[in-house]
């Protein structure tokens, strides 16, 4: 009798997504080892005790009774959690495993503006390069990643993301644009040059230092 075919496997957003409490080590060859911290993709959990469940594209059995929800507060996915604290290992792991990167959370925020609310540069740096993300999404105060980002003084970050694309004339509730909110001088230098037009490929900040004066 011939092997049944493998079962697809779930899509992404049908999977219960759970983080590793504890570190954990296989003792047999069909458990899935696992650090503190790790996010795991549960696929199965009818057992009360072992759920099959994959983490960095391995799948097993693990222990239930050491994961927790993966998910934090008004945070929608560990996606939005891991740009929100840093964590880019975690970022890869959930693009990785197809976590939508445009989804918003409850207020309208996309991974990406948490990312560049927190001037966290490696995660802005791979959320830009996903396929088809959006550089301009607005959240319930239309605010977008990149006045989020001059707003608390990543000028880094600001960099980034008008080098990708990110429209500097874009204004949020208050008809304010990421030029009035930066409370970087430079930074405001940078966006007042380019409001309404793209950053040419190669530009560096650094070219504006000490051009405050200017205009």
């Amino acid at each position: 009798m011939s092997a049944l075919p493998p079962k697809p496997a779930p899509k992404p957003r049908n999977v219960k997504i759970m983080r590793a409490a504890f570190e954990y080590k296989a003792r047999e060859n069909d458990e899935l080892s696992f650090n503190e911290g790790d996010v795991l993709y549960i696929l199965n959990s009818n057992d009360p005790d072992w759920w099959r469940a994959r983490c960095r594209g391995v799948e097993g059995l693990v222990p239930s009774n050491m994961l927790e929800d993966a998910t934090n507060g008004g945070v929608t996915s560990p996606l939005h959690d891991a740009a929100m604290r840093g964590n880019v290992a975690m970022v890869e792991e959930c693009l990785l495993n197809k976590i939508p990167a445009n989804q918003p959370d409850c207020a309208g925020n996309t991974p990406l503006h948490w990312a560049a609310r927190g001037g966290h540069d490696d995660c802005v740096r791979i959320l830009t390069s996903v396929d088809k993300i959006l550089l301009d999404a607005r959240n319930r105060l239309d605010e977008t990643p990149l006045t989020l980002a001059a707003a608390h003084g990543h000028s880094s970050v600001v960099e980034m993301l008008v080098n990708a694309g990110s429209n500097p004339g874009l204004v949020n509730r208050d008809g304010k644009s990421a030029e009035e909110l930066a409370v970087d001088p430079q930074v405001q230098v940078l966006l007042r040059r380019l409001k309404g037009s793209q950053a040419a490929p190669g530009y560096n900040i650094e070219d504006y230092q000490g051009s405050e004066d200017e205009d």
